[in-house]
């Protein structure tokens, strides 16, 4: 017999996660915490009506910027991206991963599409105009795909058998 079936009051995320109430508690739609406060959550401070929903949904994409403190925000888009590096939130060493790093963790100042706003080339790492579509040094370009719904992950590959033992 499951967990689930045994207290179907209560749930049970995967091994070493944490119990909820589903009684009492509210889990967060943001960060995935269990709150005993209806309106806002403890964890994050995000609020649960339908307008700070669609607030957060609005500015939602397929760029994270690391957070140890808060590892399970939801992405962004590239606009906010944007916004904070040009208003400095996020710097040459800032760890971020979107679309042009195929999803893995990369600084700042060599991301394409993100360093040319700190002030360089992502490919060259000479100084770049943030206002620029291409480096003048290296011609690297810096205009990227702001669809909220591209990834940049790369195509599905077979990988090789691999041995065990």
């Amino acid at each position: 017999m499951s967990r689930m079936s045994r207290a179907p009051d209560r749930f049970h995320g995967i091994e070493g996660g944490h119990a909820m109430d589903e009684r009492r508690a509210v889990l967060c739609p943001y960060c995935g915490a269990s709150s005993l406060r209806r309106e806002r959550c403890e964890t994050c401070n995000g609020y649960f009506d339908p307008l700070s929903r669609q607030a957060t949904q609005n500015h939602m994409g397929p760029w994270y910027i690391r957070d140890i403190e808060h590892p399970f925000r939801p992405g962004c888009s590239y606009a906010v991206v944007r916004a904070m590096a040009l208003k400095g939130k996020i710097t040459h060493a800032t760890i971020i991963r979107g679309p042009s790093t195929r999803q893995f963790w990369e600084l700042a100042r060599r991301t394409p599409g993100v360093a040319h706003l700190l002030g360089l080339c992502h490919a060259c790492q000479k100084p770049a105009d943030p206002s620029s579509d291409k480096c003048p040094s290296c011609a690297a370009g810096f205009i990227l795909d702001d669809d909220r719904q591209y990834l940049g992950l790369g195509e599905v590959r077979e990988l090789p058998p691999v041995a065990r033992g």
